[in-house]
């Protein structure tokens, strides 16, 4: 008879939802993307944004890219500022924003 860990069970589904909603990055690479444009989604509750602009790193040659994100409550996105990010090499849409360095 084996005994489950409820502990383990918890984290377990706590930590599926995020796992549903990170894109899943195959060959990370560290780098910094410039926001070209910044536009609000179109329903009055929706809190995202797409995020259009420029993916650099030294590991890469710039490319261009889009993303839906939510940004942190009260952190309002500008054209022109630089997020750090982590990003997929063979898909560079696949992003993900550090938003504690960027805060």
């Amino acid at each position: 008879m084996t005994l489950s860990n409820p502990l383990r069970s918890s984290l377990r589904s706590a930590r599926s939802p995020l796992r549903a909603c990170a894109p899943r990055i195959v060959d990370p690479v560290d780098g910094f993307f410039y926001v070209a444009s910044c536009t609000p989604m179109a329903a009055a509750n929706d809190q995202r944004v797409l995020l259009r602009g420029v993916l650099t790193s030294t590991a890469t040659k710039p490319s261009s890219a889009s993303q839906r994100v939510t940004p942190p409550g009260g952190y309002r996105l500008q054209e022109g500022e630089l997020l750090r990010v982590t990003f997929d090499r063979t898909d560079p849409h696949r992003m993900i924003v550090h938003w504690a360095v960027a805060a």
